[in-house]
């Protein structure tokens, strides 16, 4: 999210610093099939439908973007979600700092913590704020990083997170919105291959591929999201010598969230 200035040769990235609210209706859904643990449900799958608050403010000498979930609701494609699991989507902030050269963080009771699954259906990919001083023209973009938690997908497997870089790529004005906006693709394409520590076995590697593909269109205005979307999959495993087949646990999941914009920003 940015707001737009000209400059010779280009536009200029900016998210505008001032303290605001802005609410945002949003539904996605979450399919994660995993295999490994005994205290780990083997396929979960929601379709969920909630609000996502983003509430702008100053931090000490820099500005952030706090994104939480005041309202959720899901099911299974059959029933309702147990209220357990909808909670635990539900609660905590995403920190998204304004500038990109900082990575967002998830907390719980102000406590650096492991997202569910669930939660991800509103990670700070398609909301963060992407900034940069360089003139942008069509086709160029705005790189930042984002700690994917890699042990959302892994579900009882202590395994951290992994850094992947995602692209927001200019595409130019948009003209979908009531106010103008600029249009961005968001790329990322990201392998992951490291050594991990894990209690129950030593010698373990974190594998896989992770790809995002979505849209988001940003006020020309302040830089606050109009609308986002994005689709993500998540190919993972932990691999290991003298193991079945090579691998200890795996995940593979697809994760899609669409945002659009419910009231007017509040400042």
């Amino acid at each position: 999210m940015a707001s737009l200035a000209f400059s010779q040769g280009g536009h200029v990235v900016r998210y505008k610093p001032e303290a605001t609210v802005d609410v945002y209706d949003f539904t996605g859904a979450v399919s994660n099939q995993y295999a490994g643990g005994l205290d780990a449900p083997p396929l979960r799958v929601a379709q969920l439908t909630g609000v996502l608050k983003l509430k702008t403010e100053p931090r000490g000498e820099e500005w952030v973007v706090t994104g939480t979930c005041p309202e959720l609701s899901g099911n299974d494609g059959t029933k309702p979600l147990p209220e357990e699991l909808l909670k635990r989507c539900r609660l905590g902030k995403w920190i998204a700092p304004v500038s990109v050269k900082s990575a967002p963080a998830y907390t719980w009771n102000d406590q650096p913590a492991t997202p569910s699954v669930l939660n991800a259906v509103w990670w700070p990919l398609a909301w963060r704020p992407v900034g940069t001083d360089q003139p942008l023209k069509i086709g160029d973009s705005v790189e930042a990083t984002f700690d994917l938690p890699v042990q959302a997908f892994l579900e009882d497997d202590p395994v951290g997170t992994a850094p992947i870089r995602i692209r927001y790529v200019f595409q130019g004005p948009s003209y979908l919105s009531q106010d103008p906006t600029w249009l961005f693709d968001i790329e990322a394409e990201e392998k992951i291959a490291r050594d991990v520590k894990h209690p129950e076995r030593e010698g373990l590697r974190l594998e896989g591929t992770v790809s995002i593909r979505g849209t988001l269109r940003i006020r020309r205005s302040d830089g606050r999201m109009e609308y986002g979307k994005f689709n993500m999959t998540a190919d993972l495993r932990l691999a290991g010598d003298g193991l079945p087949f090579g691998t200890f646990s795996s995940a593979r999941a697809f994760v899609t969230a669409e945002y659009k914009r419910k009231t007017a920003t509040e400042r």
